[in-house]
């Protein structure tokens, strides 16, 4: 071949894979374009479906609500109040103080070994006599442990 010739082929040659590489990236573009568009069809769908959910249990909410707001209407009202549990004395009221020898127990209880302590006051019908016992908060000294030895 001549130089000539050989030339013109391979200025030929060079422009059709120009060509081919603009036509590519063309196709790239425009792929990568559809890929977006898809990825927020797909965004939007997922957050459709999720206030839908939200709408649904909303729903479900305010139906239980007005259930609920039904029952409390068809409820029959309470026109007595109830007694209070203990009636308030007045200030000018004469204090009574009962006859009987009222006598209150202690009961001491302990849990583990860390000595806590849980009193138990209430009132007792017959009067029985309580001892406090006391205790010493000092350490007991190392000479008056008792000495176990492993064999």
């Amino acid at each position: 071949m001549s130089e000539p010739n050989e030339l013109g082929e391979l200025r030929n040659k060079r422009a059709r894979l120009e060509e081919e590489s603009r036509s590519l990236e063309q196709e790239m573009t425009s792929l990568d374009n559809r890929m977006k568009t898809l990825e927020e069809r797909i965004a939007i769908e997922e957050l459709e479906n999720s206030n839908k959910a939200k709408q649904e249990a909303i729903a479900q909410l305010n139906s239980k609500i007005a259930e609920l707001e039904q029952r409390l209407k068809n409820m029959p009202e309470v026109t007595e109040k109830p007694e209070p549990a203990f009636e308030p004395v007045p200030e000018t009221a004469e204090v009574v103080v009962p006859k009987e020898d009222v006598t209150l127990q202690v009961r001491e209880v302990q849990e583990d070994e860390a000595a806590d302590e849980i009193v138990s006051i209430g009132m007792l019908e017959n009067p029985v006599s309580v001892q406090a016992e006391t205790y010493d908060d000092e350490p007991v000294k190392k000479s008056e442990k008792r000495k176990r030895k492993l064999f």
